[in-house]
């Protein structure tokens, strides 16, 4: 249930205008910017790929690890202990 930004880095001469592109879409709040909020609710790999103004692309991928809710499991007597 947490979120989390990403954040993609600029490529090697970064020259004006930079298009970012993130896929998949699923748990993002936005696909075009550098820094989306993740909330995936599985783990899941984010692909990045970034143009800069002179066609140059660089790639990238991040890995969100969504781990299991835990699920206390509470044992013992339910019978009152006075000493």
């Amino acid at each position: 249930g947490d979120s989390l930004q990403l954040n993609g880095s600029v490529i090697t001469g970064n020259v004006s205008p930079l298009t970012y592109e993130w896929s998949p879409s699923t748990g993002l709040n936005a696909t075009n910017i550098s820094n989306p909020i993740a909330s995936p609710s599985v783990t899941r790999d984010y692909y990045l790929k970034i143009t800069n103004g002179n066609g140059c692309v660089g790639y990238d991928t991040v890995k969100i690890t969504v781990n299991p809710k835990p699920n206390p499991v509470i044992s013992g007597s339910s019978e009152p202990c006075f000493n």
